[in-house]
């Protein structure tokens, strides 16, 4: 995991996809617009979308971050996130329940997941489970679907 470009690289970073470059902007789009205070980030990654929420979401007040193994992101993107604002990362078992209390958070989102987990249900109405009423959920992948 230590291999990750940081965060302000792969932001700058002029070899990303075409295809990330319009999620994020999709991304941001949704992400201004939204009244949210409380956020679970699920497989973090390198700290990338915590960052963009941070800068995009007015209302924010506390980014979770969470991933089955521990923390991919590094020690000095850490900082800067922490920096921005309330950041923390909490290491959750790879069964998909979370250990979060009902209704705790507005938003949720995730990349690149689903097609990972072993019980997609469970990952799925983990996610519901937490979200309060009203809340979003933003998932999204970014592997092909062949015709049969």
């Amino acid at each position: 995991m230590n291999n990750l470009l940081s965060i302000t690289e792969r932001l700058k970073n002029p070899k990303v996809s075409k295809l990330e470059k319009l999620v994020r902007i999709e991304f941001i789009d949704v992400v201004k617009n939204l009244n949210i205070n409380k956020v679970l980030s699920i497989s973090c990654g390198d700290g990338t979308w915590e960052y963009l929420v941070f800068h995009h979401a007015k209302s924010i007040k506390e980014i979770i971050a969470t991933d089955i193994v521990e923390c991919p992101v590094s020690k000095s993107d850490q900082l800067l996130l922490k920096d921005l604002g309330n950041w923390s990362f909490t290491k959750v078992d790879a069964s998909g329940i979370l250990p979060f209390e009902d209704n705790y958070f507005d938003f949720v989102f995730h990349q690149d997941v689903v097609e990972h987990t072993d019980k997609p249900y469970t990952f799925l109405k983990e996610q519901y489970r937490v979200l309060r009423g009203g809340g979003d959920i933003i998932m999204w992948h970014s592997q092909s679907i062949s015709p049969c």
